[in-house]
């Protein structure tokens, strides 16, 4: 079975999603760190979560609504991308860690059972070897 990708416009649509996280992010960040640093560390985030787009499996943006852990797969790949540029800009895992989990707990899809909870705090210890 030959593997497809997104078509350029699913593309664009996860892009777009993923900018609306910028909102969310900066909200959390801007606390601690200036707009120009959630400015960068969001730009790159961005570049690294374009790179992941084509390992993405096709999945059918319309409707991930109605499944709440296609929405989670996404959305995990995108925290994925804004933890890698946190640890890029700060140069230390166990910051970019803690913020990246704080986000995550507070920006959860709807519709996730506790057990998932579990799960993604396991994925996010594999990050620490």
């Amino acid at each position: 079975m030959e593997t497809t990708y997104p078509t350029l416009s699913k593309r664009k649509k996860l892009l777009q999603d993923f900018s609306k996280l910028k909102v969310l992010i900066a909200h959390q960040l801007e606390q601690q760190y200036s707009q120009d640093f959630i400015e960068r560390v969001f730009q790159r985030a961005k570049k690294e979560f374009e790179k992941m787009i084509p390992g993405l499996p096709y999945i059918d943006l319309d409707t991930t609504k109605g499944h709440p852990y296609l929405r989670l797969f996404i959305f995990s790949a995108m925290t994925m991308a804004i933890y890698f540029s946190l640890v890029y800009f700060l140069k230390d895992k166990k910051t970019a860690k803690r913020i990246i989990i704080i986000f995550f707990r507070m920006n959860l899809p709807p519709g996730i059972s506790f057990p998932t909870k579990i799960l993604v705090r396991w994925m996010f210890k594999r990050f620490e070897r």
